[in-house]
């Protein structure tokens, strides 16, 4: 169907970087990290052209960005290269499309959402991350991979993608709020002692994400602290009935 499709429509830099980017992809995830090198080849061949199909049918409203690979590796790897191809176009479609833009303006404006539903549901975060002038770039991977780039458990990033797959587009967002604003994540967050350092400290909190609680209790390492996936995920709804997707698109104005 798609193979007759103009890779021209695709500018020369954008496949550069694809390339790239394919040509390390593949090999954290889970259930890659059995691949052997040939079968690794083969994945990285279907998940090029699957970039370049979506890219060339949606020239006009997307553009690549690096991450882009790490979305429809999920798909691929969920659902093979046929409708792998066709969900990863859908969800780019409906979700991820201002993210697809040919600069960052949108991506940053949407990002700036976080400093909101702090300020509305927690002050305490709210000013100690406005105190280091810690912006919201920590997240930029969560948001616009769905975690894929953050995370190694497959299950895990699968379970992620279900909830965002049948969110509103904002939900990421939610999420991340959720994440920094976890109990123990968030009386960790303030022992940071420079924006540096709390720019690396949350650029990681997605580590200590587990799929469930018997994981929980698995690890005793006091070192590692471990977050419950669904308690994210309902504190995330809860954030989105106290602050409507609604009131934060009327903020972006």
């Amino acid at each position: 169907s798609g193979m007759n499709v103009d890779f021209s429509k695709v500018p020369v830099k954008d496949q550069k970087v694809i390339q790239n980017d394919v040509n390390r992809s593949l090999t954290s995830f889970s259930v890659t990290q059995s691949y052997n090198q040939e079968q690794r080849m083969e994945m990285r061949e279907k998940l090029s052209m699957i970039l370049l199909r979506i890219l060339s049918r949606n020239h006009g409203s997307m553009h690549y960005y690096q991450g882009f690979h790490d979305v429809c590796s999920v798909h691929l790897l969920t659902c093979g290269s046929e409708l792998g191809e066709m969900t990863a176009e859908i969800h780019s479609q409906v979700l991820l499309l201002k993210y697809l833009e040919e600069d960052m303006t949108s991506t940053t404006s949407l990002l700036n959402i976080l400093p909101m539903i702090f300020q509305n549901c927690d002050q305490k975060v709210y000013k100690f991350l406005k105190k280091y002038k810690v912006q919201p770039f920590y997240c930029v991977s969560w948001v616009i991979t769905g975690l894929a780039h953050d995370l190694e458990d497959f299950e895990l990033i699968g379970r992620i993608y279900d909830v965002f797959l049948s969110s509103h587009e904002f939900f990421p967002l939610y999420f991340a709020a959720a994440l920094v604003m976890h109990g123990p994540a968030r009386s960790q967050l303030f022992k940071n002692k420079d924006m540096a350092e709390t720019h690396h400290y949350l650029q990681n909190l997605p580590k200590n994400l587990v799929l469930s609680k018997t994981k929980l209790k698995q690890k005793k390492n006091a070192a590692q602290q471990q977050y419950y996936i669904e308690d994210i995920v309902e504190s995330a709804r809860s954030l989105m009935e106290s602050i409507s997707p609604d009131t934060l698109s009327s903020y972006l104005k």
